[in-house]
């Protein structure tokens, strides 16, 4: 029973947007309490002899709050606020004037400044005159009650009663709306929190985390020039007659698989993955962290490709090969776009890594004379002659096998 009430009371409408639920949840709970609380004025009243007050609870407060909480389920937010603030006022005002202020039921003005605030959006204005109208109201009464004489003379035993019920119950709405603050700003503390750490890995999944500190800290245009870096393309052998014979879905999954396990061996060998174009794959070694084994670095991720490569086609029974092609020099980097920005790289040295790998053999690791020259001797190669270079002229290139004397 106790569950069914609180998912009807907590479960929003359709007609309640998100941002409104905090005020949704308040007013459902706060007009079900004045429902409540003013059937239990109206006892007291009548036990008391106030008739007076006794019509002012069943024939005007009761109806406006069973009327506050249909409307409050509906939407209809602010009108729930306006109306219980003018009817609080009304009522206190009309308490005094019948049993004086020892009754303590003017203290229920105070939570109109903290109710009002829990109004969803801007409303700035009406937070601020439903403030201004609870404190004048507080006040007008307090300088009355100075000099009015109740119409109704209640024994004080009972009017202490009421004053400190009122008053305890006063404490408890207020230590209520400040824990509900206070749960809603840790809540969306937390989200926020959570948020940028997923903000941060997604940025981090396209930028180096350098890059991506330098650019957060909103500095100019992101260009380095890198006097020495290798760069890595590889490409998948057959990959368009792989396409003809699986599906769409088959086909993106295994270059998933595929792809990810590369970026598994990247991020374990401290390189940098630049993008992906359709099915091949570039690395750079170098940058934007300069560091002096740039290519061994990337020799030994080609192999450890290789090898990762071989074992998805013996997995998928067919050929799954790739073609790889290293190259070193001067390299330009940087980020282009607004949007859909990258890290790329520029220059002669990209363009020759590019021609390494088209020009290569499938399952081998083709380089060039600079990055043969920055191994020092460490790998088995196999001269291949000369290829013509586009834009550069014939090049002298060479077939890694593996390090000497494994």
């Amino acid at each position: 029973m106790f569950r069914r009430l609180q998912t009807y009371l907590l479960e929003p409408t359709p007609a309640i947007r998100p941002e409104a639920y905090r005020a949704y949840v308040l007013f459902s709970v706060g007009t079900l309490s004045a429902i409540f609380l003013h059937g239990s004025y109206a006892a007291l009243f009548w036990t008391c002899g106030v008739t007076e007050m006794v019509l002012v609870n069943v024939l005007v407060s009761l109806p406006a709050y069973v009327a506050g909480f249909i409307a409050n389920r509906r939407g209809h937010h602010v009108a729930v606020m306006v109306a219980s603030a003018l009817e609080l006022c009304m009522h206190q005002v009309l308490t005094v004037y019948f049993v004086g202020w020892d009754a303590g039921l003017q203290y229920y003005l105070l939570v109109v400044p903290c109710v009002a605030y829990y109004l969803p959006g801007g409303r700035a204005t009406i937070k601020l005159l439903m403030t201004a109208l609870a404190a004048a109201t507080f006040l007008g009464l307090l300088a009355w009650s100075r000099q009015l004489q109740p119409i109704h003379e209640v024994d004080l035993f009972t009017l202490a009663v009421v004053n400190y019920v009122n008053i305890a119950t006063i404490f408890a709405l207020l230590a209520f709306f400040a824990y509900n603050y206070s749960n809603a700003a840790e809540t969306a503390e937390r989200k926020l929190r959570e948020e940028y750490n997923r903000a941060e890995g997604l940025l981090h999944n396209i930028l180096p985390v350098a890059i991506a500190e330098r650019l957060k800290a909103g500095g100019s245009a992101i260009a380095d020039g890198f006097a020495d870096a290798s760069i890595l393309f590889a490409d998948i052998v057959g990959f368009t007659g792989l396409s003809e014979k699986v599906t769409p879905q088959r086909l993106v999954a295994l270059l998933n698989e595929l792809f990810s396990e590369f970026d598994d061996l990247v991020v374990s060998r401290g390189l940098e993955k630049i993008k992906t174009i359709g099915d091949a794959y570039m690395v750079a070694a170098g940058i934007p962290e300069v560091r002096a084994d740039h290519a061994e670095a990337l020799v030994e991720l080609a192999f450890d490709m290789l090898e990762a490569a071989r074992r998805h086609g013996r997995r998928l029974g067919c050929p799954f090969d790739l073609r790889i092609g290293i190259n070193s020099g001067p390299v330009v980097a940087g980020v282009i776009g607004r949007r859909k920005f990258i890290y790329d790289l520029w220059g002669d040295s990209v363009n020759t890594a590019a021609r390494m790998e088209s020009h290569g053999v499938p399952g081998a690791v083709q380089v060039s004379q600079s990055t043969l020259d920055k191994l020092g001797g460490r790998y088995e190669f196999e001269p291949r002659g000369e290829i013509a270079i586009k834009g550069k002229g014939n090049m002298a290139v060479y077939l890694l096998s593996r390090r000497m004397g494994t």
